[in-house]
């Protein structure tokens, strides 16, 4: 079957920047922008795929061939859950 992953990086990029929002602004910076590089990724991924750009290369985060690209986006967001754990979010 065919699958539509673009809720769910919508949804990545979502909360990503919304848990950086929450943060000390020292770190809010950094993981609006990891996160924003992965949307920015996903969205000229998307843009190629329909034919509204042309095929430059540009993979899907987290599903590239590359080894070296997968270590670089999950150590991203590593940063990413690192910068959450400062986050003022209501706890239960």
């Amino acid at each position: 079957g065919r699958t539509y992953d673009s809720p769910y990086f919508a949804l990545l990029v979502w909360r990503g920047i919304t848990l950086s929002l929450r943060a000390r602004i020292s770190l809010a910076t950094s993981g609006i922008g990891l996160t924003s590089q992965i949307g920015i990724q996903v969205v000229l991924n998307i843009l190629v795929i329909t034919d509204w750009l042309p095929n430059t290369g540009i993979s899907l985060p987290f599903f590239s061939y590359g080894g070296s690209s997968l270590i670089m986006l999950l150590a991203q967001m590593g940063l990413v859950l690192s910068i959450s754990r400062t986050a003022n979010i209501e706890r239960q």
